[in-house]
């Protein structure tokens, strides 16, 4: 049972109405009530199944109705779910700090938001999260089409690996994550990671993992005016049209390896000679040479631009 005392905090301060609240059983959960000789009245509300008194002066019995209902708005507070509670922090509605600490007090402190997007619904995902997070202090809940986990972990990037080779593993998705150091700011970590989410699958980028610090990159390109989009897309079609899937990912996977080649020579399993072929051979179409990172950046601006009205984006 939750600790009432804290939860009835601001009506303790702002009603001066003097009242107790006890169970049927007389364990007293809340009381404000100096005297007791006294004679008072009584009403009774139910809470979570359970059968709950609400006592006062008999001075005050005019109020009591009125003390009633603000009780019971509390207590309908304390019954929502985590979930519940995070849904509606996430969706800017006020929610008391006294309710967050009594039924998710670990979201007070530092913790982490995942944002998860499948391309495909899947009805036993919720099920598998919880069970992967039975033992931690996390909430899971799915919020419009997106799949939102709060939860506390030293190492976010050990927990998403876990979390993809135990979970994700045959599934098609995207995720971001952020770190939340208030849980005011909840709202907003949820907008800024699903936006990269929504920057990932608009751009096709072959990585499916983004924190909320990366893609400013695609951010930037996806501000620019559609009209000039547009220009760029036609001006670079002729060339970009020849490239066939192997380089279009050999050029995602080079970029997303940070322009290293052994590391993206590693992640497309190729030998580093046959990657150093396929940037020769894009440099031949394109005419920029992606190893080098002034011509890269020049080269990323329009691909990202081509696979977007490719893909009908921006048309």
């Amino acid at each position: 049972m939750y600790s009432f005392k804290g939860s009835f905090k601001h009506l303790l301060e702002n009603i001066n109405i003097p009242f107790t609240i006890k169970t049927y059983e007389g364990e007293i959960l809340v009381d404000s009530i100096n005297s007791e000789s006294e004679e008072k009245v009584e009403t009774v509300v139910t809470f979570n199944d359970k059968t709950l008194i609400i006592e006062t002066l008999a001075q005050y019995k005019i109020c009591l109705d009125l003390l009633k209902y603000c009780i019971e708005v509390k207590l309908n507070e304390l019954l929502k779910s985590k979930e519940e509670i995070i849904s509606e922090i996430i969706k800017g509605q006020d929610v008391s700090e006294e309710v967050v600490k009594e039924v998710i007090p670990f979201v007070l402190n530092e913790f982490k938001l995942i944002n998860l997007k499948l391309d495909k619904d899947d009805d036993n995902i919720l099920e598998e999260l919880n069970e992967f997070f039975q033992n931690d202090n996390a909430v899971v809940d799915k919020i419009d089409s997106y799949i939102v986990i709060v939860c506390v972990t030293n190492d976010i990037k050990e927990t998403i690996n876990r979390i993809i080779n135990e979970v994700l593993e045959e599934k098609n998705y995207y995720l971001s994550y952020a770190n939340v150091k208030k849980v005011l700011e909840l709202g907003d970590k949820f907008k800024i990671t699903k936006g990269r989410i929504e920057l990932a699958k608009k751009y096709q980028l072959s990585s499916k993992v983004y924190s909320e610090k990366n893609l400013f990159f695609e951010e930037v390109i996806d501000s620019i005016d559609k009209k000039e989009k547009e220009k760029i897309y036609h001006n670079f079609y002729e060339a970009f049209s020849k490239f066939d899937d192997e380089l279009i990912r050999t050029i995602e996977i080079f970029f997303n390896s940070g322009l290293c080649v052994s590391e993206a020579s590693e992640k497309l399993y190729i030998h580093r000679n046959t990657l150093l072929y396929r940037i020769e051979k894009i440099k031949k179409i394109s005419h920029y040479d992606i190893s080098k990172f002034n011509e890269a950046a020049e080269f990323k601006i329009p691909f990202l631009i081509f696979k977007s009205m490719m893909n009908n984006d921006i048309k």
